[in-house]
């Protein structure tokens, strides 16, 4: 009794409370969870798109539970790569740096991948090879020997797949893969190009000194603004082709033209006024009104399907 006393008087709550605290904020900061929304809204823009009747909850929820561990998985081998990278291949000094050995942080990123898979084949065969497409793809990206990473213009190409494939995740959980919904999913693959090479300048000296050839490491800041600027050309024409083929309404095309020529009145004038540039703010400046071009298109999609 005096034992069983001793143990339950050991017990503390709030410790018990900081240590499940610890692990939430070590998983958030594994799988970048905080990284996570302005790319969910493509699942939800693929979902509204395919809607036809009634929006069935299941499907919904299905297609955001299916979408968060296609990201968690992505970020997270990235994360692991670029920390062993970073490192020189040491399991020790891995460790060191991110708390937990290198083959747990694989197994962990895994997990989710396998949960999706597991999960597309019980209840919705039409996104299995979508999820295999974007594991593959985030393995190009990131490991040896491939490291399309390391690979300038592949680093663009891959990353901007990878991405757009949340589209289609949100569209099949409705409907099956057909040539329209790759169409639209085009335009959001054409969309990541510019919204890469920013993250690739915000990131430039730390690739640099990592010795990852980026795109932007590889042609250099000057070049790789102009690279910046020429990609939203095919970005901002896309558009008018769909609303031709009638896939998408003219909306569509004049909100990317506004969304395009603001970034480059905008970006241009910053660029040509200021020396000492942030360019971590530009590249939050362009998450922000990606989000809300994300959201104008939403609203669009929802009045052409009298939502």
């Amino acid at each position: 009794m005096a034992n069983k006393t001793c143990a339950e008087q050991s017990y503390n709550p709030m410790q018990s409370c900081c240590v499940l605290q610890k692990i939430a904020s070590m998983l958030m900061n594994f799988f970048r969870v905080r990284d996570w929304f302005h790319v969910l809204g493509l699942s939800f823009l693929g979902f509204v798109y395919a809607y036809t009747s009634q929006i069935l909850l299941p499907s919904l929820l299905f297609s955001f539970i299916a979408s968060s561990l296609y990201i968690a998985h992505g970020y997270s081998l990235n994360e692991i790569i670029d920390a062993q990278v970073a490192v020189k291949y040491s399991k020790n000094e891995f460790k060191v740096k991110k708390g937990i050995s290198f083959n747990s942080a694989l197994i962990l990123s895994y997990i989710p991948l396998l949960v999706n898979l597991v999960f597309s084949v019980l209840f919705y065969k039409n996104i299995l090879l979508l999820i295999i497409a974007g594991a593959l793809l985030a393995y190009l990206y990131s490991a040896a020997p491939f490291r399309f990473k390391s690979v300038p213009f592949m680093d663009l190409v891959v990353n901007s797949a990878g991405f757009s494939i949340l589209f289609l995740i949100g569209y099949c959980s409705l409907r099956p893969l057909d040539k329209n919904s790759l169409l639209i999913t085009a335009l959001f693959f054409l969309l990541f190009i510019p919204l890469q090479l920013i993250h690739e300048l915000a990131h430039f000296e730390k690739d640099k000194s990592e010795k990852a050839v980026t795109t932007v490491v590889r042609y250099d800041m000057p070049a790789s603004f102009k690279l910046f600027f020429i990609s939203l050309l095919p970005f901002t024409i896309w558009p008018l082709f769909l609303w031709y083929l009638q896939i998408l309404s003219i909306y569509v095309s004049l909100l990317t033209a506004s969304f395009s020529a603001y970034i480059f009145l905008r970006f241009g004038k910053i660029l040509k006024n200021h020396v000492n540039i942030n360019m971590n703010d530009l590249r939050i400046h362009a998450r922000f009104l990606t989000i809300l071009y994300g959201f104008c298109l939403l609203f669009i999609l929802m009045k052409s399907n009298k939502m």
